[in-house]
């Protein structure tokens, strides 16, 4: 209790004693206002970190069916066990789609084996592949999962993958609460399901094959502007350079 007490108060002097205040991701401003009173706080999010001009990736084809793709690190809190189960429960009904696991991580071999073990059909697994390779991985998807489990300090993050599906103007699969949900649902850029509810995520890749054509393209037009205004590098830098 002594050190967290001890911790609460070095960080509002820290706070109090700025004169400016910037945070990468909105969900956090909330978190900051009580140690910063009356400070305006500015929100200048990350750019893409992977983007379509990179060299080096070549092409691929995953499949002649449906892709829906994760790429990225592959742990628990990414959770894949939830995404990988409401995936089995349609795949099961239709052939037609294909899971892409594209990553490394410490909960990959589990994730194998629970896929196996429960006959889920449709799961591809990568493995770890070059960040050069990982445009070609981007241009031959055509829905990109962004996952985290259900806690509260995750939903205040935006993971980078989000930026990069934004560059490639593929609509995201949003299995996650917080401050990704609020952007998908506000820029229609993808749909949202629960992450702890293999039900409502079954419901999310079928909804998405459902809207294959028209509805997809209305999803990637609005990544595109979405990328162009908020997520805009050149408009970031121009952004923290006048709050200097």
């Amino acid at each position: 209790r002594l050190l967290g007490f001890f911790l609460d108060a070095l960080v509002g002097f820290i706070y109090r004693n700025c004169d400016k205040i910037a945070v990468s991701c909105a969900g956090f401003v909330k978190s900051i206002e009580p140690y910063a009173p009356g400070k305006p706080i500015s929100h200048f999010p990350n750019w893409p970190a992977v983007t379509p001009g990179q060299a080096g990736g070549g092409e691929i084809k995953l499949s002649d069916k449906f892709n829906f793709t994760f790429a990225g690190n592959v742990g628990k809190f990414q959770n894949l066990e939830n995404v990988i189960r409401g995936f089995g429960l349609v795949s099961a009904e239709n052939g037609n789609i294909q899971l892409n696991i594209v990553g490394d991580g410490s909960d990959l071999e589990r994730l194998k084996e629970i896929t196996a073990r429960e006959g889920i059909k449709g799961v591809l697994f990568w493995g770890r592949r070059k960040q050069a390779e990982m445009p070609a991985y981007f241009n031959a998807s055509d829905v990109m999962i962004v996952s985290l489990c259900d806690q509260p300090v995750l939903a205040l993050t935006v993971p980078a993958k989000f930026q990069a599906c934004l560059a490639f103007s593929k609509p995201v699969f949003a299995v996650m609460n917080g401050e990704v949900r609020r952007v998908v649902e506000e820029y229609r850029t993808g749909l949202y399901a629960r992450p702890d509810s293999s039900e409502a995520i079954r419901d999310g890749f079928r909804r998405f094959y459902e809207l294959r054509g028209k509805g997809l393209e209305d999803f990637s037009a609005n990544s595109k502007v979405l990328l162009d205004t908020v997520y805009n590098r050149g408009r970031i830098i121009d952004g923290l350079t006048g709050l200097l």
